[in-house]
């Protein structure tokens, strides 16, 4: 039986202060972005705001949970509006069936692997993007956000 290591284990035991792993990842706070929208007729394309990431922030984690919101497929990503934004840097149109039916999307999911630790460049709010047409229906979000050590 091999036994090996993760990059971010590799860093924690370096003997050497510069590979260590910074505080941001290993040991910074974490938080909870919880949110609840109540859609009524939303419009296609639309970005709903849930929450906020601060220069620095990570997300780590979490769930989008939803009824149905549509009789047909569409589908809901999440994102952020930071200067680099991308509508669905942590969830990649996901449940594009799904919408039909409610569902329970984790974040980051596996469309999103290569961004799951993308660290926010500035200031900027975390969104959540339907694509459908007069999507009805309770959206709730729970993320959880690793922040820098010494905020």
């Amino acid at each position: 039986m091999a036994i090996v290591n993760g990059t971010n284990y590799a860093k924690l035991i370096a003997a050497l202060p510069s590979a260590r792993l910074g505080l941001d990842v290993h040991r910074g706070p974490v938080r909870l972005i919880e949110d609840i929208y109540e859609c009524a007729a939303t419009l296609t394309s639309a970005f709903i705001n849930v929450g906020r990431l601060y220069k620095g922030d990570r997300i780590v984690g979490g769930y989008i949970l939803f009824d149905t919101l549509h009789s047909t497929a569409g589908t809901i990503e999440l994102g952020d509006d930071c200067s680099t934004a991308d509508s669905n840097r942590y969830l990649v149109s996901g449940a594009a069936a799904q919408l039909a039916t409610g569902a329970r999307i984790d974040i980051p999911n596996i469309g999103a692997i290569d961004t799951t630790m993308f660290t926010v460049d500035a200031d900027c709010n975390l969104q959540v993007k339907l694509m459908c047409a007069s999507a009805t229906g309770t959206i709730r979000t729970k993320i959880l956000v690793a922040s820098k050590a010494e905020r």
